[in-house]
């Protein structure tokens, strides 16, 4: 194989692995929103302590991706990008096991001193997750800008750019079908409905409101698997994406780009 067959195999072979990395990021970041109902029926989280969490975790990601542009001109971006989604994965599995994280701290399964510290527990982790999430973006823009020449740069960009769609549209599929399915059916456990009931404000009487009790109390702890599943799709990803990626083209013997362009 000649050095440009070789360049063009290793420059599609970045834009794909990048592409698929980028979109697990969102795997790990945009699921979050899709366990809040079943932590809001289950446990009682309100919604204000979500919004408080969410409006501090924008931030958090927002300063991590400035902080991560200045990292990723000085490490390697496939080690970069590789080591920060699996830490997004780790985050995630942890997320999973919250509740019984929280119960562990308090010795409860229940009560304010127990939700208040899942709601810590949750509100750390999340900024955690947020923080590390900004080292998806700028490994990627380096690693492009060493394989894709400048008159080649928008179209294959644009290309690139579509993994945000494709990243938050499968994980919004992945976790409707997770929280329509999964889970333990405990709508027959008068308990729980009447707990779950409680923390949405229900009243047991209202017959309308209450199939929206019984359909979180169908997939009970379905919220978990919100967390589980994409987080193991993540850390496979990420193994995948050390395993695909290579740093410049001089590090699998090719030319670097200035070169190319000099010599063409």
């Amino acid at each position: 194989m000649d050095s440009t067959k070789q360049f063009k195999y290793w420059q599609w072979r970045t834009i794909i692995a990048t592409m698929i990395g980028y979109a697990l990021f969102y795997f790990v970041r945009k699921n979050f929103s899709f366990a809040i109902p079943g932590l809001s029926a289950e446990y009682g989280i309100t919604k204000t302590s979500f919004g408080i969490i969410m409006t501090l975790t924008t931030i958090v990601y927002g300063v991590s991706r400035f902080l991560n542009g200045f990292l990723a001109d000085r490490l390697s971006g496939r080690y970069h990008m590789a080591i920060g989604l699996m830490l997004c994965a780790i985050a995630n599995f942890a997320f999973g096991f919250g509740a019984d994280i929280s119960e562990l701290i308090t010795g409860q399964t229940g009560g304010p001193q127990f939700t208040n510290t899942l709601i810590l527990f949750f509100g750390v982790v999340l900024i955690l997750n947020n923080f590390l999430q900004g080292s998806g973006f700028p490994p990627c823009a380096r690693l492009l800008t060493h394989w894709i020449p400048p008159k080649e740069l928008a179209t294959k960009m644009s290309i690139w750019n579509t993994s945000h769609s494709v990243g938050a549209s499968l994980v919004a599929i992945l976790c409707g079908y997770i929280m329509g399915t999964l889970g333990v059916n405990l709508s027959a456990n008068p308990e729980i409905v009447s707990e779950i009931a409680g923390h949405l404000g229900v009243t047991l009487s209202d017959d309308s409101a209450m199939k929206s009790v019984l359909e979180s109390a169908s997939h009970y702890g379905a919220w978990r698997w919100c967390f589980w599943i994409p987080g193991g799709l993540a850390f496979v990803g990420a193994i995948g994406i050390f395993m695909m990626l290579r740093d410049p083209p001089s590090s699998v013997g090719l030319p670097e780009i200035h070169k190319i362009n000099k010599s063409g």
